[in-house]
């Protein structure tokens, strides 16, 4: 088998395999509350599932303009390929999108 394939799929089953223990630890944990009579509303938070979502699309817009911005510089400033300003841009901008999150999440409590 050609080293090349190996990797990806490795990676893939390690994903999976992720994916797949998290999913049985959540039903084992809702197996274990069913019975001992734990109430099923305990299980989920409204709020905290949607300041998730919010950090979530906040984090993924950041990276896409950091990405969107270290594509204008290399095209317009460099006119050459520097990777090293897809990856600063695109943790800079996740890094600023995270603590512009905190920042309204922090807001949101106070009030």
């Amino acid at each position: 088998m050609d080293g090349n394939i190996i990797v990806p799929i490795s990676f893939l089953v390690s994903v999976f395999g992720i994916i797949y223990i998290y999913i049985t630890s959540k039903h084992r944990e809702r197996i274990a509350m069913i019975k001992y009579g734990v109430s099923a509303s305990q299980l989920t938070n409204k709020n905290r599932d949607l300041a998730q979502s919010l950090k979530y699309g906040m984090l993924l817009i950041g990276i896409a303009v950091g990405i969107l911005v270290a594509y204008c510089i290399n095209l317009f400033v460099l006119e050459k390929y520097h990777p090293v300003f897809y990856f600063s841009m695109t943790f800079l901008f996740g890094g600023i999108s995270i603590i512009m999150n905190y920042k309204l999440e922090k807001r949101k409590t106070n009030t």
